[in-house]
């Protein structure tokens, strides 16, 4: 972790099965190939995570794994701390009746700021977001499995850039196939040239300095952009 750190500015990125992040980050979510982690492996995979973040001196989110029959994710401290835990709210549909819902959201306090973890589907969910961000959350990280079969970019980054702008918050965006950085002054992946996630790409964020949108002047700007992504 960077221990120049004096703006209050930290540096998130997602890496692929432990492999080592840049060393400036302060925040590293872990994405993997796999839906989820199984119950029988969640232990040793948490216990690796809990190594990681001792060994490279960062916040670490882990990845989706079992635990009590739910799709769980947690943030560990640079000391190996558990510093809270999420349940999935929502289940996708493939995992009906093998899996249970989560029955409460919690925010993870940080010297960064307020972290809640959207875990799989629901970043698609707008009460989930809503409640998140009344109970202080000041960034969401959003970790889901993409299906490459019936992969299509729009789709990958939809729910995150919905949540974002409709619920004035930053966006980490994180799948098997990277990350993506969505804030609520409008500069997210369909506006861009590019909207196919990056892998191991880093972000600089100081949550003070993002400019908070005016719906008021800019509703009708992103009706335009939504009816035009679906007239295609």
């Amino acid at each position: 972790m960077n221990s120049l750190n004096t703006d209050n500015s930290f540096l998130i990125t997602t890496v692929s099965d432990f492999s080592a992040p840049d060393i400036e980050s302060d925040i590293v979510v872990l994405n993997s190939d796999l839906p989820y982690i199984t119950a029988e492996n969640a232990v040793k995979y948490v216990y690796l995570a809990i190594k990681y973040s001792k060994r490279y001196c960062v916040y670490t989110i882990t990845g989706r794994f079992i635990k009590d029959g739910c799709l769980t994710q947690c943030m560990i401290s640079p000391k190996g701390v558990i510093l809270g835990a999420q349940n999935a709210a929502h289940i996708n549909l493939s995992y009906r009746d093998c899996i249970n819902n989560g029955e409460s959201l919690n925010i993870i306090e940080t010297p960064f700021g307020n972290f809640f973890l959207a875990v799989d589907t629901d970043i698609y969910h707008p009460e989930v977001v809503k409640i998140a961000v009344s109970l202080g959350a000041d960034i969401i990280i959003a970790s889901r499995h993409t299906d490459l079969y019936s992969y299509m970019p729009q789709g990958v980054c939809i729910g995150s850039e919905n949540a974002a702008v409709t619920g004035n918050i930053c966006v980490f965006d994180v799948t098997n196939e990277g990350g993506m950085l969505f804030t609520p002054d409008f500069k997210n992946c369909i506006r861009e040239q590019s909207v196919t996630p990056k892998k191991n790409y880093n972000f600089k964020i100081n949550l003070a300095n993002i400019r908070r949108r005016n719906f008021q002047l800019e509703n009708k700007t992103l009706y335009k952009k939504y009816l035009n992504l679906l007239e295609r």
